[in-house]
């Protein structure tokens, strides 16, 4: 940020054409690199530091934006100041917050993918918007929103990519989008108690997965997924192998507070289908997790999954005399 800083400054005071497209260069460098501080800051679960680099990130996007409007790279920069408004609303526990920044990020990608002739990661990040909206919707109980969002953010991402501008976008929707969109899908469903609808999306991943992936975002998408399907299942052996699934990727998602959530849901979905030595694993470790954080989420999570101690017998009553 520093030297960042310092590079702009250089260039501030020149009317050189080639110094004003210098500077603007060097001013969407200063902007990345208070994001990259911010990414960092959350998955440090700081949300002091991630919430002033955020609000910094902000004031130049907001300055660039209003100079250019018809930009599409000015749109998504605004659009990755609000996905990272909505990762510090989840940490700090606030929904509706978290609701209401989704909506803002999704807008600005819809708008950055509108105006882009050529760029795939666009069209990626709208439908990133999307899902992480649907998250927070099925989190806020709004199940049928959530359907609806997920659903209709998929359709929009092809139609956005029609024509001849739109061929060259590429696939607008990666395997692991594909993941967290069905897992939104299946847990909004299973909620809504439309279990027919839910067999052929489980039966989607299970072609999914028959191909072989890798990485962070794959790994989150699985265990996202698998959650989803498990809460699904009537049957508790097939509930099993789903929960023992997302256990194999829940170490992989790379955010330790991420982690202790999923394990926690696991740990509910152990209890439910009465295996309480698992279940008690999981809680341990999400609670161990959760309790390296710093957010109220993770302080939530560290309560929630903490053991509760044991009733107190009552005290004998005297003996008679």
């Amino acid at each position: 940020l520093a030297l960042r800083s310092r590079i702009l400054k250089l260039h501030k005071d020149s009317s050189d054409a080639k110094d004003v497209t210098a500077r603007l260069t060097a001013q969407r460098d200063w902007m990345l690199a208070y994001w990259f501080l911010a990414c960092d800051s959350l998955a440090d679960d700081d949300v002091v530091q991630a919430s002033s680099a955020i609000e910094s990130m902000q004031a130049i996007a907001k300055d660039r934006l209003a100079k250019d409007g018809e930009n599409w790279e000015r749109h998504f920069d605004m659009a990755i100041v609000h996905e990272e408004g909505v990762q510090l609303a989840v940490q700090r526990d606030e929904l509706e917050a978290a609701r209401a920044e989704a909506e803002r990020w999704l807008e600005a990608e819809r708008a950055a993918t509108q105006l882009s002739q050529s760029e795939n990661l666009a069209v990626k990040q709208f439908v990133s918007a999307g899902v992480e909206l649907a998250l927070v919707l099925n989190a806020l109980g709004r199940h049928e929103d959530a359907l609806r969002v997920v659903r209709s953010t998929v359709t929009e991402a092809e139609r956005l990519r029609a024509g001849a501008a739109g061929r060259n976008k590429g696939q607008s929707i990666s395997d692991e989008q594909k993941l967290k969109v069905l897992a939104e899908e299946i847990r909004a469903l299973s909620a809504l108690a439309r279990a027919s609808e839910v067999t052929p999306l489980v039966e989607r991943v299970e072609l999914m997965l028959a191909q072989p992936g890798e990485g962070l975002e794959w790994s989150r998408g699985l265990a996202r997924g698998s959650i989803a399907i498990a809460r699904a299942q009537a049957d508790p052996v097939r509930a099993e192998a789903w929960v023992r699934r997302a256990m194999e990727q829940v170490a992989k998602v790379g955010d330790r507070i991420e982690e202790a959530a999923l394990l926690e849901q696991a740990a509910e979905l152990f209890r439910k289908i009465n295996r309480p030595n698992d279940a008690t694993a999981a809680a341990a470790r999400a609670c161990e997790l959760a309790k390296g954080g710093r957010s109220p989420r993770a302080a939530r999570i560290a309560k929630r999954c903490s053991p509760q101690p044991a009733p107190t017998a009552p005290a004998p009553a005297p003996a008679p005399a």
